[in-house]
């Protein structure tokens, strides 16, 4: 690889404790400069091209987007520097004041300040872009995902949400997995593989039975958020792994094909395997998407743009954006809640809030918040009961159309898992497990296509892989390892790769383990704090799913406004 200077990050030291004074009103310049310019919109319009690498011959922009990784202590990719606080700097006295601050700015976030939008809101959001990882880049006419590919088919409240922001009109649906959309194995497109295409007639029953074992929990589906009555059944199924459960019902382990395909599909939807996520998640998961996945172009992000848009030109919003900037406290006092914030200045300030609503995960939550949790021991177990993930979306822009044909493909190669016979240590196994075709929403492109590879990290350490420095290095080259057995299927030449943009993800995926919501942890972590703090993620069910987002902040809005 070329020597190359990477994008210098913003450092965050000992400047976060020096209390520089900025004239004029924080809020009110946030305001202007989110009205007026698209620098915060989750669709970056104009990805910039140039700064290649280049790694046996393929470019390669020069770094990853997604998560920054500034310089914030010991504890990546957020100790959220409640640390400041920790060092024995006291908050600074509140300067301003609003009747909500929401900290963080993704699907969670926006989705809430929509439903708040008659209310003085205050967003704090660390990254330069609100939208998490629902963000998209668009190259010419064709948008394609850094993060969330798509949803599922929606019931109420979410419907009526995508109808009235005009999703439904861009929308464009394929049946996900297990259904007709091809699956790679040993560099062939498989049709028909959750049907046992290709397998000798007694695998081909085992297939066959696990899929009417979907379709079972289709009709029968273990809904999360829990609905208000009959959910003890869901409650048993959260107690059982989801192998256990599969195996229960399947009478005995399955062929080792259809096993490893199932662990993938858990890989690339949890980051973790059926071993480590409860059955009430894997079947939420699975059992919903034979109804169909939502397909946007830019994926999830057309969720984010058109919620942000909203905020941005609603006549009666009230809202602002303080971008690159980071939470540091939330604490009680008499009149509400102090929210302490550092700018990217080195300014340190604090805004006093009637209520304020953490769209963030737990792990910031637990060190933003010590007043709070040091008075509830129990709730801040549940939250230490969380464990979270993170994977690598690798975008392939291709100078050549491939139609619409299929949308997603699984990639199997030769089925192998990681600790099994022959197979590398899971420490050392990296490669894409799912590919999507950006160009799909929009009927097909004709002269460019843009291939998004998700790459979990189903192990412990895998964010702190992507933490390290070698890790762009690292994830190059073992991307070129597999490339071509990625491109070879779909009909695609090195030479037509115009430019791969990495995108990292630290902390996306919160762990469904087994007995989450059935030992109290999702009630526990999820109650507001004396009306005044609530909690809006989709970490609250540890459920990695947009809908979790979205449903949440439909939840606890009502309360909030109350």
């Amino acid at each position: 690889m070329s020597n190359t200077t990477r994008r210098k990050f913003l450092k965050f030291g000992s400047t976060w404790v020096a209390m520089t004074a900025t004239a004029g009103s924080t809020l009110t310049q946030a305001s202007r400069i989110f009205r007026e310019s698209g620098r915060h919109s989750p669709i970056d319009t104009h990805p910039e091209m140039s700064g290649e690498v280049f790694v046996d011959g393929v470019p390669f922009w020069y770094d990853f987007s997604g998560d920054r990784f500034q310089n914030r202590g010991s504890h990546p990719p957020f100790p959220a520097l409640g640390e400041w606080i920790g060092y024995g700097n006291p908050p600074p006295a509140p300067t301003e004041s609003v009747d909500v601050v929401i900290v963080g700015g993704g699907l969670a976030g926006l989705c809430t300040a929509h439903l708040l939008r008659n209310e003085n809101l205050l967003m704090i959001e660390h990254n330069r872009r609100v939208g998490g990882n629902a963000q998209a880049e668009q190259w010419g006419n064709l948008p394609y995902s850094l993060g969330g590919a798509y949803c599922i088919e929606p019931d109420e409240p979410l419907a009526s949400l995508y109808d009235d922001l005009g999703l439904t009109k861009i929308v464009r649906i394929t049946p996900g997995p297990p259904g007709p959309d091809p699956v790679e194995v040993d560099g062939q497109l498989i049709e028909g593989f959750w049907q046992g295409a290709g397998r000798p007639p007694e695998e081909q029953a085992r297939f066959r039975q696990f899929l009417a074992l979907v379709e079972e929990y289709g009709k029968n589906y273990p809904d999360i958020p829990l609905p208000a009555t009959d959910f003890d059944w869901i409650l048993e199924l959260d107690r059982l792994t989801f192998r256990q459960a599969i195996e229960q019902r399947m009478g005995g382990p399955l062929p080792p094909l259809l096993d490893a395909a199932i662990e993938h599909y858990c890989w690339s939807s949890f980051a973790a395997g059926q071993d480590e996520i409860s059955a009430a998640a894997g079947w939420n998961f699975l059992a919903a998407e034979q109804y169909g996945q939502w397909v946007f172009p830019g994926g999830t992000a057309q969720i984010a743009q058109r919620l942000w848009k909203r905020l941005v030109n609603g006549r009666r919003a009230r809202f602002n954006l303080l971008g690159e900037c980071v939470a540091l406290d939330v604490r009680p006092n008499r009149d509400g809640v102090a929210v302490t914030y550092g700018l990217a200045d080195g300014a340190v300030r604090a805004v006093q809030a009637r209520r304020v609503v953490m769209a963030c995960p737990k792990f910031v939550c637990k060190w933003i918040m010590p007043e709070y949790l040091r008075l509830d021991p129990k709730r801040a177990n549940s939250m230490v009961t969380l464990e979270y993930r993170g994977y690598i979306v690798v975008n392939i822009l291709v100078e050549r159309g491939l139609g619409d044909s299929f949308y997603d493909a699984f990639l199997l190669e030769d089925g192998s898992l990681p600790g099994g016979p022959g197979a590398p240590s899971i420490n050392d196994w990296h490669r894409p497990l799912d590919m999507v075709l950006a160009g799909f929403p929009l009927g097909g492109s004709t002269d460019r296509e843009v291939l998004t590879l998700y790459w979990p990290l189903p192990y412990v350490t895998g964010r702190g892989f992507i933490l390290g420095q070698q890790a762009f290095d690292h994830v190059t080259e073992r991307l070129i390892e597999h490339l071509d057995e990625i491109l070879t299927p779909v009909g695609v030449q090195r030479s037509q790769i115009r430019q791969v943009r990495l995108t990292r993800w630290g902390h996306a995926l919160p762990i469904s383990a087994p007995g989450f919501i059935a030992d109290g942890h999702a009630r526990r972590v999820r109650e507001p704090i004396d009306g005044r703090v609530f909690f809006v993620n989709q970490d609250n069910w540890a459920l990695p799913a947009v809908e979790t987002s979205l449903l949440e902040a439909f939840a606890w809005a009502p309360e909030i406004n109350r």
